[in-house]
Parts: C-alpha cells; structure tokens; sequence
C-alpha cells in the first residue's frame, strides 16, 4: 500500500482528491495538509510514502516542501499538483526534487499513475504538458 498525504490550503480539494485515490486499490490517503510548514511536521509524523503538494499554500510553497523534504534527506517522495502549466513552475518544481508533476485539470487517473510512477524511482510528467523530460532538471 503507498502511503499518500496531501497538502494543499483548500479543503474541498483535499478532501476531494483523498476520496478518489482512497478507492485505488493501492493507495491510502493518510492525512492532509493546509500549508507547508503543516506538511513538514506531518511528513516527520507519519512518513509517507508520497507528499503530493500544492505549489501557492501559506507558509512554504509546494516547492519549497519539496527542497526541505530533499535538503532533510527524508525518504518522502514529491510530487506537485498544480494550477500552473507554465514552464518556469515545472522547472522549479523538478529542481526543488520533485519526482513529478501533475496539473489539476488532469483525472485522478493520471495522479494515480503518476505516484506509482514516482514510487518506482522514475519521473512523471503530465502528458499534455508542453514540455520534455530531457529539458528538467534531474530530481535531486
């Protein structure tokens, strides 16, 4: 079972993200976060397998819960949830140590499939993403 707790600062979408993924049948939602610095603590708390994080929450950003996790050599792997598409976001995102990056306008489906991703050591990039693998930075 991969261990998941969310972080992002709206309820509805933690709440709603944490009942989808509870009916895949590898993945339970352990616990969710409203900001970064919340995130961190829960991390050290409950050591998941996988944060997915929002990037803009009070506090740290996503990115910066993903640098922390990495610069504190937690086993906890990152991967963001976003609004933003832009380029500069999922730069800053796979440089922060991020394993992947999905936009919300993507199914649960396809974060599924990305933490599996991630959980085997590889990185995931939304498919419409205009970006490729070869142009990110390398997860630290």
């Amino acid at each position: 079972m991969i261990k998941v707790l969310l972080a992002d600062d709206h309820e509805i979408v933690r709440q709603g993200v944490a009942a989808l993924l509870n009916l895949e049948p590898d993945i339970q939602v352990i616990g969710g976060a409203s900001g970064g610095e919340q995130a961190l603590d829960m991390v050290y708390e409950l050591m998941p397998d996988v944060l997915v994080t929002d990037i803009e929450m009070p506090g740290y950003s996503g990115i910066r819960l993903c640098r922390e996790i990495r610069s504190r050599g937690l086993s906890t792997k990152c991967i963001v949830l976003s609004m933003h598409s832009a380029e500069e976001y999922v730069h800053g995102a796979f440089r922060a140590g991020a394993g992947g990056y999905v936009t919300k306008e993507r199914s649960v489906e396809q974060l599924a499939s990305a933490i599996r991703t991630v959980m085997r050591g590889n990185r995931y990039l939304s498919p419409h993403l205009p970006i490729v693998f070869s142009s990110l930075p390398r997860p630290c």
